[in-house]
């Protein structure tokens, strides 16, 4: 009996580490190289080689779609699926004697893809891909509520902070991005993610100079630690309240942290709170 395990990189790692003696039962392990672009548009070509459908013609020339048409060879039956709508919806169809008396040019005509077959299906890809995740109640969202209302720790509980979560979003908005930029206006869906990230930027700066301090703000932690007196009792309210902000804190640095160590800026338009775990920690010391 022969078990094979395959899957994506990082995902198969998790699972061995899942489990530390398991990887040892598995001697034989096989990696294989992502597809470069180039690969991937010689495949769409070749599919649509097979379906008889042909690329548009580009300004500046059909190898042009190699840059343009996102992970081509993952696409070519909704973009063909999309085309044959499109055609089907044409407000005017040849009659049968147009279309004898014209074969060649319906031939080219039903078997080109257009700019707006590509557009159309790249915008149903970011829908897909995104539209979930930036919704009202996607991760973004909800991450960002729970930091502005102060209660990031309930929500985290014992999970890891979402550092690498974060980074494979705005890494998808990126790249969204760049190939729908190249192909026609932003869509929404980008449009809405890029906001949800920009307001969890905000929640997290407006929390920092809230439980921190920023600028001419004290910040609740420092204004603890300077009604402090060492040499008295801590009341049991302040020891309450020192507590939760303390809470608090730790749970923002290790978010922020997370981020840092996975340099989602990288993947941002701007930088993301920049400072701010800095900020904390440098409360949480002179406290």
């Amino acid at each position: 009996v022969v078990v094979i395990l395959a899957g994506y990189e990082e995902e198969m790692n998790v699972f061995f580490e899942s489990n530390p003696g398991f990887k040892s039962r598995v001697p034989i392990t096989f990696h294989f190289d992502d597809y470069t672009c180039s690969d991937l548009m010689h495949i769409a070509k070749l599919k649509l080689g097979k379906a008889d459908i042909n690329l548009p013609t580009s300004p500046t020339g059909a190898d042009d779609y190699e840059r343009k048409w996102p992970n081509g060879a993952n696409v070519v039956e909704a973009t063909t699926r999309l085309m044959s709508t499109r055609i089907l919806q044409e407000p005017v169809q040849p009659t049968a004697k147009e279309l004898l008396a014209n074969k060649e040019k319906w031939v080219i005509e039903y078997t080109t893809l257009k700019q707006q077959d590509l557009v159309v299906t790249a915008n149903e890809l970011a829908e897909g891909t995104l539209g979930r995740t930036c919704a009202k109640d996607g991760m973004v969202a909800m991450l960002t509520e729970a930091i502005a209302a102060g209660e990031l720790r309930s929500f985290l509980g014992k999970d890891e902070p979402p550092g690498k979560q974060l980074f494979q979003i705005a890494s998808k908005v990126r790249s969204a991005e760049s190939d729908l930029g190249q192909l026609s206006d932003q869509t929404e869906v980008v449009q809405v993610c890029k906001r949800e990230l920009k307001a969890l930027s905000d929640a997290a700066q407006v929390q920092v100079a809230k439980l921190c301090g920023a600028g001419t703000v004290e910040g609740s932690l420092r204004s603890y630690a300077s009604k402090l007196d060492p040499t008295k009792v801590l009341e049991r309210s302040m020891a309450t309240a020192l507590a939760t902000s303390a809470g608090s804190i730790e749970s923002l640095i290790s978010l922020l942290t997370s981020f840092e160590d996975v340099q989602l800026d990288s993947q941002l338009a701007a930088p993301f709170c920049t400072g701010c775990s800095t900020t904390c920690e440098e409360a949480m010391a002179d406290l």
